[in-house]
């Protein structure tokens, strides 16, 4: 099958860079993470944000292929690809049914431990 043709305005479609071998991608999100503290003043108001931890977030659904070689589904704490980016497995499910069998996975990828994923 050929690619999305489009016409008008260009738009992202597909799922360039964020794809993982052996799975038909099904959703990808991807999100900013970190913490952020408030530090109200005498009037209550906001004098101060502190934020810290900061990282990124990424969830996908997938159809699982016969050649997919990983666990199913993988380990708490595992190290999972998505596209180049490596992130760290937060909650993981394998739903097997008559038709395709999904795993859905969520994971982070904290800015100060990123020689520990890259390792």
């Amino acid at each position: 099958m050929a690619a999305i043709a489009q016409k008008g305005t260009t738009l992202k479609v597909g799922f360039t860079g964020s794809t993982v071998t052996s799975l038909i991608m099904e959703d990808v999100t991807k999100e900013s993470g970190g913490e952020q503290a408030v530090v109200k003043d005498e009037d209550n108001a906001t004098g101060t944000i502190l934020i810290s931890d900061l990282g990124s977030k990424c969830s996908f659904t997938a159809i699982v292929i016969g050649a997919y070689a990983g666990d199913l589904p993988p380990a708490l704490g595992s190290i999972f690809t998505v596209g180049t980016t490596k992130y760290r497995v937060e909650t993981a499910s394998y739903k097997q049914a008559r038709g395709q069998s999904i795993l859905s996975v969520a994971g982070i990828r904290e800015a100060s431990m990123e020689a520990t994923y890259d390792a």
